[in-house]
């Protein structure tokens, strides 16, 4: 279940679905320290999970959670929470899976990078003017965790060449369109949910 959490956690990473023993929460919350508020759920469970020695799955709706809210707003922390879980991830490989740490990083890269055009579409949100949110987008791609991600095997049979170009070459107009273009659709598709839950 830790390996799942190093792939974009296929495996629900939320806490609402979870009942824990008292003494691994007690015990665990060490990568909370480096991160706000994204992937919280994430990194408590992968330590937690870490811990266990034993773990049992119900396969019944015992519980209902509405998901949703946070992430149509602005947040200025996103990237830091991204970059800060991938090395949080790196640290769990280095510790837990050195035989196979090739293999985990392709993984974790992939999903820096994923989440760095959330990042994008988040500074759109923002109420920076267009000049300040290129200066944040060079920022993002001066990052080293980043820039390692781009030169990750993974990520280069993943994405497409000119996402990977446009970071090392440092094209901030590429990624600014794209950020507005990935804001543009999440705008649709919330309206849409909006117009089917009336």
């Amino acid at each position: 279940m830790v390996e799942a959490y190093l792939y974009g956690h296929p495996f629900p990473a939320s806490l609402f679905c979870k009942l824990y023993k008292r003494n691994l929460l007690i015990s665990s919350g060490k990568y909370l320290k480096k991160i706000n508020f994204l992937g919280d759920d994430l990194f408590l469970n992968m330590e937690v999970f870490l811990k266990a020695t034993r773990v049992k799955i119900i396969n019944q709706p015992l519980y209902y959670y509405r998901a949703g809210g946070f992430t149509s707003r602005y947040m200025p922390y996103h990237f830091d929470d991204i970059v800060n879980g991938y090395e949080i991830q790196k640290e769990v490989i280095d510790k837990y899976y050195d035989d196979k740490r090739q293999y985990e990083y392709n993984g974790i890269s992939i999903m820096l990078l994923n989440s760095f055009k959330t990042s994008l579409q988040n500074l759109m949100t923002s109420n920076y003017s267009k000049d300040e949110r290129l200066t944040y987008i060079k920022e993002y791609i001066e990052n080293k965790s980043i820039l390692e991600s781009i030169e990750n095997h993974g990520s280069k049979r993943y994405f497409d060449k000119e996402y990977l170009y446009a970071i090392k070459a440092g094209d901030i107009e590429y990624l600014y369109e794209l950020g507005e273009s990935l804001h543009k659709k999440s705008k649709v598709k919330r309206v849409i949910k909006k117009l089917l839950s009336i």
